[in-house]
């Protein structure tokens, strides 16, 4: 069982948010309407992903690594107990 270290509920998952850079195409119509038009979605690579808890959503890890072994070792001793 996996406890969220701050509100103290029961998780499966973490809810990740993370940086990502958005293009579009911008253009004005004669009549002075713009458009956005989405072109890509790109991953910034510059580490600043939160895991958060899925019921508080208080920030708990700030890699994946950690998040991965927070949910790992809990699991693992799921299995022991």
């Amino acid at each position: 069982m996996t406890v969220c270290p701050k509100c103290k509920k029961e998780i499966t998952y973490l809810v990740a948010h993370s940086t990502v850079i958005e293009t579009y195409c911008f253009s004005v119509q004669e009549n002075g309407d713009v458009d956005w038009e989405h072109e890509d979605s790109s991953p910034c690579d510059n580490n600043d992903d939160d895991f958060c808890c899925p019921e508080c959503n208080e920030p708990l890890f700030y890699s994946q690594e950690q998040a991965k072994d927070f949910l790992l070792n809990s699991a693992n001793l799921e299995k022991v107990s």
